[in-house]
């Protein structure tokens, strides 16, 4: 009998749901990897998604494994999702540029703001294709998880709505705190945001096949940590551009090339951020409306 088989890892069991889960994820990875590679439109967005949504289960199911044993998976994934981050990060500031620089702008600002970031762009992911031909180790070592999974005695055959529903709760309480710590500046509005996103990639791995397990009321609960995390994404998105275009002026204004182009494109970003944060106020109260019918 297999270690699978003997600590009861079938579907109706909180094991089994997650090691499906991650098995699912790891059939998907190496498409996904491949698309990323070769640049495909959106590939190294949909390959950062799945990384972040494979470490989300990894990390909040980590207890119904053997101690150690999800968070050194987990960790095996880390350089992997910041690699694709990096291009990803790259791609987003290119799009915001892209965005906000006005046709006719001068050809230094092109050059500063879009070319220049361009150029970062291709040697970054340049680096992420050598890191997606050497991850092999990384996806043997989920395979061995989900092969062979090392549930931990005091979970084994425990029921998977009872389980997952205690994972989720969990992961409220952290959203929760975190936000108890969030005082308006970046690192602490991100955690914040990394909190809804494993929560949201937590909610939706157990309402979607091969896993669909939790209700309506979780699905709405996952909804509105998206909502959450969108939020504070997009300010951060907007507060990190205009913050670049900042020191893009200061060079520029000090290389003698014309800056005035550059108050203008900041003002708008800062704008747009300001207007994305006013939004938290309501997603946090959708938020705790929806976790309290969860959590009880």
């Amino acid at each position: 009998m297999s270690r699978a088989d003997d600590s009861g890892t079938d579907a109706a069991t909180t094991a089994g749901a997650v090691v499906a889960v991650l098995r699912r994820y790891g059939e998907e990875l190496p498409p996904r990897e491949r698309a990323a590679a070769a640049d495909e439109p959106d590939g190294v967005h949909q390959a950062r998604i799945l990384v972040r949504r494979l470490r989300s289960v990894l990390g909040a199911a980590r207890d119904v494994f053997e101690e150690g044993a999800a968070e050194r998976v987990r960790d095996r994934f880390e350089r992997l999702g910041d690699d694709l981050g990096e291009v990803r990060d790259l791609e987003v500031r290119i799009l915001h540029a892209e965005e906000h620089v006005a046709p006719g702008a001068d050809a230094t600002v092109v050059e500063r703001l879009i070319l220049r970031e361009r150029d970062r762009y291709r040697e970054a992911h340049a680096e992420l294709v050598a890191v997606l031909d050497g991850a092999a180790d990384v996806h043997a070592a989920l395979a061995a998880l989900v092969g062979d999974p090392p549930v931990a005695a005091s979970k084994a055959g425990v029921d998977a709505e009872v389980g997952l529903t205690a994972i989720l709760r969990h992961e409220i309480r952290r959203v929760r705190r975190a936000e108890r710590h969030a005082f308006g500046d970046l690192d602490s509005l991100h955690r914040l945001r990394r909190t809804a996103r494993r929560l949201r990639y937590t909610v939706e791995a157990f309402t979607e096949e091969p896993a669909d397990l939790l209700g309506d009321d979780v699905r709405a609960l996952g909804a509105a940590a998206k909502d959450v995390q969108d939020v504070l994404g997009d300010h951060r998105d907007a507060l990190l551009f205009a913050l670049q275009v900042r020191r893009a002026e200061a060079d520029a204004r000090a290389a003698g090339e014309p800056a005035d182009d550059y108050a203008r494109i900041a003002d708008d970003a800062f704008a747009a951020a300001t207007e994305r944060i006013e939004a938290l106020p309501e997603a946090l109260r959708a938020f705790h409306g929806r976790a309290d019918a969860v959590a009880g």
